[in-house]
């Protein structure tokens, strides 16, 4: 499992919110929930989410740990944190960082930002010089953190379920790489997780790489053509924000999930 995975599966995971449906924390409250992760069907791990949000800010710090069968094969942790404003109808991310190892691989990602521009401040481990890779330019950075990518903003006046919501294109930096998640509607549903219960709207996704890539790697090609990703998205109550119930990406080892699992109070 290299960077781009490590932070594409727990960057997607750590914005299943147990507040759906509840309402928001007060300024300078936290709570925690979990969910589950798998692949194929088979646990893959937990997580614990700690997050605050009051109607300008934002910040989130998750612990991801592998566990049960799979971790016979991969021993793996990790922790990751953003923190940022909310400008009516956008996220504008502050910080974000990285911490996680992977059987005997650690990695580290720490990104400051300013004017919406993410600065690399720590990458480890360092991205290796490859005249393969399409090189990450200035503009590259002008994107969300892997975390803030998952929340979507409603725009003054529409419906938490208006298939618009859906009609974004998402610029997402990781400290080495740049992709967008171009999204569209798929439909709007009645679901039940073991912590949410009520209607979501369905984004199908489709991911689109930028720079850091090498373009003739077979997982970057996958994720390219890859026509199976999708998110159920339930409204953030007393927030203009929507925020994953279920992430679910398709894989060459079957389906991986993140699923909303246990509200703790």
């Amino acid at each position: 499992m290299g960077m781009n995975t490590f932070t594409m599966l727990t960057g997607g995971a750590c914005t299943v919110l147990a507040c759906l449906g509840l309402a928001s924390p007060a300024s300078g409250a936290q709570k925690v929930v979990e969910y589950s992760l798998s692949v194929a069907g088979i646990p893959l791990g937990k997580a614990k989410l700690f997050y605050g949000i009051t109607p300008d800010s934002y910040n989130f710090t998750t612990s991801v740990k592998i566990t049960g069968l799979a971790d016979w094969f991969v021993d793996g942790k990790g922790q990751l944190s953003t923190s940022g404003k909310i400008e009516v109808d956008k996220l504008v991310p502050v910080h974000f960082r990285a911490d996680g190892k992977v059987n005997k691989t650690s990695y580290v990602i720490d990104m400051a930002y300013s004017n919406g521009m993410a600065d690399t401040k720590t990458l480890v481990p360092p991205v290796k010089t490859d005249p393969r890779r399409v090189p990450v330019t200035a503009e590259h950075r002008k994107a969300l953190d892997p975390l803030s990518a998952w929340m979507l903003p409603i725009a003054e006046g529409r419906s938490p379920f208006d298939p618009a919501n859906c009609g974004m294109e998402l610029a997402v930096f990781d400290g080495s790489s740049r992709h967008n998640l171009k999204m569209s509607f798929k439909e709007v549903k009645e679901v039940k997780t073991g912590g949410y219960k009520g209607k979501v709207l369905v984004c199908s996704v489709r991911y689109q790489p930028v720079s850091g890539h090498r373009p003739g790697r077979e997982g970057v090609k996958f994720m390219e053509q890859n026509k199976d990703i999708y998110v159920w998205y339930a409204p953030l109550t007393a927030t203009n924000l929507l925020v994953p119930a279920k992430i679910h990406v398709a894989t060459g080892y079957g389906a991986a999930e993140a699923v909303l699992s246990r509200v703790k109070n």
